[in-house]
């Protein structure tokens, strides 16, 4: 009977270390990968933040009256009062891109509306106004700023294109045409840039909400990623544990063999 008990402790003490082994190998790569993936989160921070570009809109040739009736319902925001250091600023900033649509769409309104060349300084004003109104009343960054000016210089050069296609108007030297544009183009002529304004409006909200999402997102991996380094602390442990159980074993292991040597 104590020829098979020995036996046996000894099988149990055997599969005791490479069970003990296995579970400090199984510890160790939950260890490393908590270790790594919570560190990650730990420091994540959002992929979009507010001053980051946004998708801006462009020019698509009005094909309904209902494009029209859009732009009647947001008149409103375009009637914005400004004050003399926004326009002193905007001269500042931005008047190479403001000269540049006006020059680019006054042909319109000589060949469309019977302007004289003497009254460019009118489309300028409408154009600077509008502008101002909308890049220096919201929060943006100055690139941001710079790529809705940029977006709105591209906007201004499709929709004279389209003019110019349509109606044959001449760039370099146009003329009165006895021409009455259509009602859906002509509320391009009357508030050029408010398609532009409103469509660009909505992409910021759009960027302000993935902005907030993007947000809550990283908040939410820094917590997971404190989580998972807990995780490493409490599987450190473990492993500590464990060696210390794996060295009393083979301790206990080499001097049951020391014994059984020395009594042969």
């Amino acid at each position: 009977m104590g020829n098979f008990l020995d036996k046996f402790e000894s099988l149990v003490l055997n599969y005791s270390r490479r069970i003990i082994s296995a579970a400090i190998l199984i510890a160790l790569l939950i260890l490393s990968w908590n270790f790594i993936f919570g560190t990650l989160n730990t420091f994540d921070s959002p992929n979009t933040e507010l001053d980051d570009s946004f998708t801006l809109p462009d020019f698509i040739a009005p094909s309904s009256l209902v494009d029209v009736n859009d732009l009647e319902d947001n008149d409103q925001q375009n009637q914005l009062e400004t004050e003399e250091d926004t326009r002193n600023q905007i001269d500042i900033d931005y008047s190479d891109e403001i000269d540049e649509m006006t020059e680019t769409i006054f042909p319109l309104y000589v060949s469309l509306k019977g302007f004289s060349l003497g009254q460019e300084q009118q489309i300028r004003d409408y154009l600077s106004e509008n502008v101002e109104g909308q890049i220096y009343g919201r929060s943006f960054s100055r690139n941001q700023r710079d790529d809705w000016v940029d977006g709105a210089v591209d906007y201004i050069d499709d929709l004279a294109d389209y003019f110019v296609d349509k109606y044959d108007i001449s760039k370099r030297n146009p003329i009165a045409l006895d021409i009455e544009p259509a009602t859906e183009d002509d509320v391009y002529l009357v508030r050029p840039l408010q398609k532009y304004s409103t469509d660009a409006s909505e992409a910021y909200r759009e960027h302000l909400n993935e902005v907030s999402e993007s947000e809550t997102v990283a908040a939410t991996n820094n917590l997971d990623g404190v989580g998972q380094l807990f995780t490493v602390l409490y599987a450190l442990g473990a492993v500590i544990f464990m060696v210390l159980m794996l060295l009393i074993f083979k301790a206990e292991n080499s001097l049951r063999r020391s014994a059984d040597a020395i009594e042969k």
